[in-house]
């Protein structure tokens, strides 16, 4: 039993030290290209984006067009990843719960006298 013991201890040992290299040479890799400091900054935008849109929702809107901006804004959220296109996806192609919002917004933007 000891002996079985043991010789799980110097595994177990063994792949905490592979581990723990791998997540070195990782960390070096990441490093020598900037990765950490791009990191940083993403992780600080991003408490700066949810600073903003803690902003937009605090505030309420006074007028069609400010109502426009925050289903705007809801459309972006919720398209995600998507927008990496450069462009929201259709109507259609949206979940069934962003279809009333995304209704409410092209009839503020028509009231607002923009375009939908």
């Amino acid at each position: 039993m000891r002996a079985e013991w043991i010789k799980r201890r110097q595994e177990g040992r063994a792949r905490v030290r592979w581990w723990r290299e791998q997540r070195a040479a990782i960390d070096e890799a990441m490093a020598s290209v900037g990765l950490l400091e791009l990191n940083a900054e993403c992780d600080r935008l991003g408490e700066y984006t949810g600073d903003l849109e803690e902003a937009i929702v605090a505030t309420p809107a006074t007028t069609m067009v400010g109502i426009a901006i925050k289903l705007r804004y809801m459309r972006e959220v919720a398209a995600g990843a998507e927008l990496l296109t450069g462009q929201p996806p259709a109507d259609e192609d949206y979940d069934w719960q962003y279809r009333f919002a995304l209704s409410a917004l092209h009839d503020a933007e028509r009231l607002a006298g923009g375009q939908s």
